[in-house]
């Protein structure tokens, strides 16, 4: 029966694409971000930002701003500039081209008690990430990094992107004992289908070393079934994923976005705003299939050389949200408490206030308070602001994820 559901959703998905190629062939598309600066003062200001960046060793401010055209069958960081799909089919993984570890830790089981002192770690699926920048050199795993660009044990970031996630993770979670993994899927230039299967591989290569999150900052309208396995797989092995919910500036419930919008238990999706908890209006939003809404307008981190600069979008919101559950699992950790991917995403999405400008737009109406997550320590963390215990709340969020997934299945009947 779930293999037959899976294939109406992939089936609806490759409908929905067909849709928007027809409306990309008469010339339709979406642009976000002011216009085109035809003389951008350095490459790095190419990328799917507005403000500056900064020049971290002069001072000096370098401004760019971009306009491009976006479809939603695209495979990019959701905050760069994005490129047709790739029309051939992506072929499954081949588990002898997914680069191992020298030294791989066995993936754990969901609910494993941890180590108080281990690590968390954090695969940054990405554009790479600058590992000599002086903010990130410290908290970086260079043995895990791969670019699957180049095929490469190593963690370049030409783009700036990835740089760009890591350094809000780190500045934001605020815990020595953290450790990133750089998984470069991206480069400019690159079709969405080998986006993709990029992609799944760096899924797969986070479930072999065993990482405790994974940060998605891109994706597309077209789901697949390989990174939907991959997916499962990394929610069999307790791995919490937290991904963008799209740039698009569209309801992901009628529209979705993938990986984001897949409905898994292990899965959170980030919507982001500005600094009056409005919903910026390039962000994908969705009562059924976003959970978290948080900053992401201007947010100052680093980037390549020892710079730092600001970015917007929703994968900036990802980076805060990962932050956030690296410092749970950090705390949990100390107090031997339970660190799966459902209790995570639960007590994640119960935190915060109310906010009357999110409603109908992220399934809780929520502004996410990453400092709330702590406060509410022992047992009262364990209790949503109504008395609602996390056990009650995951069967909600289950009826939830069944009922955004029946949505999908009669899209394609």
């Amino acid at each position: 029966m779930q293999e037959a559901n899976d294939e109406k959703l992939n089936l609806a998905g490759f409908l929905l694409v067909s849709i928007l190629g027809l409306a990309a062939g008469a010339g339709i598309g979406v642009g976000f971000g002011p216009d085109w600066d035809p003389k951008p003062s350095s490459t790095l200001t190419q990328s799917a930002t507005r403000g500056g960046i900064s020049n971290a060793a002069s001072g000096e401010k370098q401004t760019s701003s971009v306009r491009w055209p976006t479809l939603r069958g695209l495979r990019s960081p959701d905050s760069v500039p994005q490129h047709p799909a790739d029309p051939r089919t992506t072929t499954p993984p081949n588990s002898d081209s997914i680069p191992q570890q020298r030294h791989e830790q066995p993936a754990k089981p969901p609910g494993e008690a941890k180590k108080s002192r281990a690590p968390v770690r954090v695969a940054v699926i990405d554009t790479g990430i600058d590992s000599q920048h002086p903010e990130l050199a410290e908290y970086i795993e260079s043995d895990s990094a791969w670019d699957f660009v180049t095929d490469e044990p190593r963690a370049n970031d030409p783009h700036g992107h990835g740089t760009h996630i890591a350094g809000l993770i780190v500045r934001e979670a605020k815990v020595k004992n953290l450790k990133l993994i750089p998984l470069r899927y991206y480069e400019e230039g690159l079709s969405g289908g080998e986006a993709l299967r990029h992609s799944v591989r760096a899924f797969h290569r986070a479930i072999a070393l065993g990482v405790d999150v994974i940060n998605y900052s891109g994706g597309g309208a077209r789901p697949h079934k390989d990174e939907l396995a991959a997916l499962r797989a990394a929610n069999a092995a307790g791995i919490l994923v937290v991904a963008a919910s799209g740039n698009e500036g569209s309801d992901a419930d009628q529209a979705p976005f993938y990986p984001a919008s897949y409905g898994l238990p292990n899965l959170i999706s980030v919507t982001a705003t500005n600094s009056a908890r409005e919903l910026l209006p390039t962000s994908n939003w969705g009562r059924a299939s976003v959970q978290l809404a948080t900053f992401g307008e201007d947010l100052i981190s680093t980037l390549p050389g020892g710079r730092s600069g600001k970015m917007t979008g929703t994968s900036q919101a990802t980076a805060l949200a990962t932050a956030a559950a690296v410092r749970l699992i950090a705390d949990l950790r100390q107090r031997d408490l339970d660190t799966s991917p459902e209790m995570l995403r639960a007590a994640l999405e119960v935190s915060g206030a109310r906010e009357p400008r999110l409603m109908g737009r992220t399934a809780t109406a929520r502004f996410f308070d990453q400092e709330q997550v702590l406060r509410r320590r022992e047992a009262a963390w364990q209790r949503e602001p109504t008395g609602t215990s996390l056990s009650q709340w995951r069967r909600s969020v289950a009826l939830r994820i069944q009922a955004s997934h029946n949505q999908d299945v009669a899209r394609s009947d």
